[in-house]
């Protein structure tokens, strides 16, 4: 999560826009600006711990991390 965290805007972009290109029957076009609205959320709570985060985000990030997983292929 670390490393999906670091990534400039223009990095997040083109990773999840070569997602959407990847699997454009399985992802919606609308991913890439959910990627980058997710990256504002996480930044604006980086002090919250694992216990506090919601059930949402956590789903959230067990989807970056295998988003990330797919970018680097």
């Amino acid at each position: 999560m670390t490393e999906f965290e670091s990534l400039t805007l223009d990095h997040l972009r083109k990773c999840a826009t070569h997602l959407l290109v990847s699997y454009p029957d399985d992802v919606e076009a609308s991913l890439v600006d959910e990627f980058v609205q997710f990256k504002a959320i996480l930044e604006a709570d980086q002090d919250k711990t694992i216990n506090r985060m919601s059930a949402a985000e956590v789903r959230w990030r067990s989807t970056t991390d295998t988003f990330l997983k797919r970018c680097h292929r």
